[in-house]
């Protein structure tokens, strides 16, 4: 879990002004709790005149596991779908969602077992106390998506 933690820390370290919180990465891992929630994601939607990229996070549970991937996407209409191509178009809707999704995680070197998410949440909570300072201006966004995968 360790290397997770450091590689969300890593995602969190940008010079830009959109980034996403610690409270936004534990409240959308925390989602998957839910029994009938399978898919969350976040967006830090922070906008500079209308333009410029924003952090998505999308966390997916699958099997056993947590699958986790954080990117930069665009600020307009922020989604997974718009962040990663393999994931167009986002409509959790569609019939072939949940085979994209379950392909995505297969890229995902970011996993936590199902009976580790408090503990997932309680580092990160750590993580912001220690290193992490967001900004005051982030707007972030958390959604939860209740499609079986």
């Amino acid at each position: 879990m360790n290397e997770i933690i450091e590689e969300i820390d890593k995602a969190l370290e940008t010079s830009r002004r959109k980034k996403l919180s610690c409270e936004t990465i534990s409240k959308m891992v925390g989602n998957l709790k839910e029994s009938d929630c399978f898919v969350s994601w976040c967006s830090a939607n922070h906008a500079t005149e209308g333009a410029g990229l924003t952090h998505v996070g999308l966390a997916v549970r699958y099997g056993e596991f947590i699958y986790l991937g954080f990117a930069e996407g665009y600020l307009q209409g922020a989604s997974p779908g718009r962040t990663w191509a393999e994931l167009k178009p986002w409509n959790t809707a569609n019939s072939t969602m949940p085979e994209k999704i379950r392909a995505w995680t297969k890229n995902q070197k970011n996993k936590i077992a199902l009976n580790e998410i408090d503990l997932f949440c309680e580092n990160i909570k750590q993580l912001k106390n220690a290193s992490h300072n967001p900004s005051e201006t982030d707007k972030n966004f958390v959604m939860k998506e209740g499609i079986r995968i």
